[in-house]
């Protein structure tokens, strides 16, 4: 079984959903950082607080799983 394909898509909550949507579709794992989780995305959210880099790298790292 080939390793899962990872995707890290900054903004993918809002002009980037459609991209998210068509990763999914593909069997990607998608990790997608936003200040408000999504009700209608199917992805992995992650909240993303811009003022705490740091924290948002470590919750990313948590979520993927491994590289992107």
């Amino acid at each position: 079984m080939p390793p899962q394909r990872r995707a890290l898509v900054l903004g993918g909550t809002g002009m980037l959903a459609g991209c998210v949507e068509s990763l999914l579709d593909h069997g990607w794992h998608v990790v997608a950082p936003s200040r408000h989780k999504p009700v209608d995305l199917a992805s992995h959210w992650v909240q993303a607080d811009w003022s705490t880099p740091a924290l948002l790298v470590d919750r990313v790292q948590v979520a993927l799983g491994g590289p992107a």
